[in-house]
């Protein structure tokens, strides 16, 4: 009979304290929303303005599901500082930089997800990491589309 002691051990992420987590992902949302705002008014025609604001309307989601979230756990919404973001300097670097955030992003809700027992945390972070996944493959479209190719 194998003991417990003879099981590999099984390599889970480190689970930052939710509500840090939680205020962190409450500023990111807020940059995002912030630095989409230039990208849609840098954008070269309706169909990316479109893409770009469905994409803004999910991060003012997650955005509101986090305060909430956070709420909930300490009876108290959590006052992010203003966003310290500022237009690119070009459309493509935008993208370039909106496809980086996005799959970061993706990476951090995936950890807190899996970190996680409470169901309404764990919703909170897994509507926000799809969406994340999601709209990774829309900036990877508007590099493509925009031809916005970096030399290695």
């Amino acid at each position: 009979m194998h003991g417990r002691s003879k099981c590999p051990p099984y390599e889970d992420v480190t689970c930052p304290e939710t509500n840090e987590a939680l205020k962190e992902a409450i500023r990111g949302e807020a940059e995002a929303i912030k630095f989409y705002t230039y990208l849609i008014e840098m954008a070269p025609d309706q169909f990316q303005k479109d893409v770009i604001s469905g994409i803004r309307d999910d991060e003012r989601r997650h955005l509101h599901n986090f305060q909430a979230v956070y709420c909930r756990r300490t009876g108290c919404t959590y006052s992010y500082p203003e966003p310290d973001v500022y237009p690119p300097q070009t459309y493509c670097q935008g993208l370039a930089k909106a496809f980086n955030d996005e799959q970061e992003a993706y990476e951090f809700y995936k950890a807190n997800y899996f970190c996680n027992d409470r169901p309404l945390v764990k919703k909170a972070f897994l509507d926000a990491l799809l969406d994340e996944a999601e709209h990774g493959r829309w900036f990877n479209n508007l590099l493509v589309r925009n031809g916005c190719f970096q030399d290695p």
